[in-house]
């Protein structure tokens, strides 16, 4: 049995309009109550907020190259 937690991150590009949708799921678990519990109060946010600073940077790119 595995006492670490796991995760997986999942990409999914859909056509809108004239361009496309781009989603990112992020799942994961905690392996054990106490990472859970600071999961819920601190790293639940962090990781949210680094999430949304690298696709804007993504986005950045992928307009730049566009224009």
């Amino acid at each position: 049995m595995s006492s670490g937690g796991g995760g997986r991150i999942t990409y999914t590009l859909t056509p809108y309009d004239s361009g496309t949708t781009f989603e990112r799921e992020f799942v994961y678990t905690m392996p054990n109550a106490l990472l859970s519990l600071f999961d819920r109060l601190v790293f639940r946010r962090r990781i949210g907020a680094e999430s949304a600073e690298a696709l804007r940077r993504l986005k950045d790119v992928l307009e730049r190259r566009t224009e």
